[in-house]
């Protein structure tokens, strides 16, 4: 019996230290890389660490299995629903991640005290999102040209982990992957 065809060299293990998720408004300006660096592109913004479980990307798709009379099997699936969402938890304690989870309002700085309002009832944040992730040679960019922030999990403020602010974003529309170094992935 002859073995599978496989290349350990393809398989991918990210979180380095070059690694990052960052953000910008939906109608910032974004150019394709010739090449992909450490660090996002301006007007994109950083979030600074990331939990070490990285981030999940979850494809989620509802199929219809449509059945024939004869013997109630089923004779072609559909696919009634269809979205891509991704999710991450930032563990620094800034402006951007307060605005991105709790919906940060107005702050003002009196007397080296600020006050931050946060929303009891949060909005959908709508923003472009850039996700760089390093693997030796192998880079890769996500880009989200819209996300918007639908759910933010629990958040935990003790002593034995660091607090940390989890938000799940809906892509909307179309992403893209650019890969450099990873000949695998290249156009055939």
């Amino acid at each position: 019996m002859a073995l599978a065809q496989v290349n350990a060299d393809n398989a991918r293990l990210f979180g380095s230290d070059d690694d990052y998720v960052a953000v910008a408004d939906l109608d910032a300006a974004f150019t394709a890389p010739e090449s992909i660096s450490a660090a996002a592109p301006a007007p994109f913004v950083e979030v600074g660490w990331i939990h070490p479980d990285g981030f999940t990307l979850t494809p989620t798709d509802e199929v219809a299995k449509l059945k024939g009379f004869q013997g109630g099997r089923v004779v072609r699936t559909a696919i009634t629903s269809s979205e891509t969402s991704f999710a991450f938890q930032m563990l620094e304690s800034t402006a951007l991640s307060l605005g991105l989870a709790l919906s940060r309002g107005d702050a003002t700085t009196t007397g080296g005290v600020t006050k931050s309002t946060l929303k009891g009832a949060r909005q959908i944040e709508k923003r472009q999102f850039l996700l760089g992730l390093f693997d030796g040679d192998v880079k890769w960019l996500l880009h989200i040209p819209h996300g918007e922030i639908t759910e933010r999990q629990e958040i935990t403020i003790g002593r034995e982990e660091i607090t940390g602010y989890n938000v799940t974003v809906e892509i909307i529309g179309d992403y893209f992957l650019y890969s450099q170094g990873d000949d695998a992935l290249k156009a055939s």
